[in-house]
């Protein structure tokens, strides 16, 4: 299993946690703060920031896609299933999307 950290530096910190072994540092943005959530099987690990959201690789530490521009993300989150996230901003706006087609729902 995996623990991850987003920093306002525009990097998520990824570690095992069986050793406490740093795995990788994924370098999202300059100077941007990330928050990030590991999808329900582990697999895969979100990261958020004010232009995107990204999902990467936790094994191998790489980009798989990038979704949503420009959308001034302060936090992210996953629902259990993984069908769902559900993001916030700096301006107080909630948006649920849909996982698979990365589209807004509400």
């Amino acid at each position: 299993s995996h623990i991850a950290i987003g920093t306002w530096h525009g990097e998520a910190s990824l570690w095992e946690t069986k050793t406490g072994k740093l795995r990788h540092i994924l370098k999202i943005a300059d100077n941007n703060s990330i928050d990030v959530a590991f999808t329900y099987d582990g697999y895969q690990l979100l990261t958020a920031n004010w232009d995107s959201m990204s999902l990467w690789n936790v094994e191998t530490g790489s980009h798989i896609r990038s979704f949503g521009e420009a959308l001034s993300i302060s936090s992210i989150d996953m629902s259990p299933k993984a069908f769902h996230l559900l993001t916030g901003t700096l301006y107080e706006k909630r948006t649920i999307w849909e996982f698979t087609t990365r589209q807004s729902i509400g």
